[in-house]
């Protein structure tokens, strides 16, 4: 890990340990310190998804392999990857990537060693079938981003995300 990194770290578990208070007489702000205990941060880093629109979905396979691989070496818990709009977004609609879900998420699952991989969905663009060939090639936790529309057939992806032992959370 890098030195930056591991300042980095230091400082998010400080501030996990205190909260931030404004002094009652000058209002400065005061560190105090938590009456919760310190808990584990789990980071859960999203540039290999969410990062896709800025370069309009272009990652190349090199470039997704190296960051992930520098992230899972810099003690990052989880990786997101697919195109910006989730599994399935690669389209003429939501913008065409670069590779399809499949190959950035083989050539990250090649080089990351640590970290978790997750992917993020949405009902309604990405289907039971890109979950699953998802989970084939490597991902073992998904987010379900839903859309009040599809709310009703977001249960399908959660309980198949379930059914193969997939770490899910759901969210709209």
């Amino acid at each position: 890990m890098t030195s930056a990194a591991v300042r980095v770290g230091e400082r998010l578990a400080e501030h996990a340990r205190t909260t931030m208070q404004v002094d009652a007489l000058g209002g400065r702000p005061v560190t105090v310190p938590s009456a919760v205990p310190p808990r584990p941060l789990y980071i859960q880093d999203v540039t290999l998804r969410d990062g896709m629109h800025a370069v309009r979905h272009r990652y190349t396979l090199d470039q997704v392999t190296a960051i992930a691989a520098a992230l899972d070496a810099a003690g990052v818990d989880a990786i997101e990857i697919a195109h910006g709009d989730g599994l399935g977004g690669g389209s003429l609609t939501y913008g065409p990537g670069a590779h399809t879900d499949g190959e950035w998420i083989a050539a990250v699952a090649a080089v990351v060693t640590r970290a978790r991989l997750t992917t993020l969905l949405l009902p309604g663009i990405g289907t039971i079938r890109d979950l699953e060939h998802a989970h084939q090639l490597g991902i073992t936790s998904v987010r379900v981003a839903t859309h009040a529309t599809e709310g009703d057939i977001a249960a399908q992806h959660i309980t198949r995300a379930r059914e193969l032992g997939m770490d899910v959370a759901g969210f709209s």
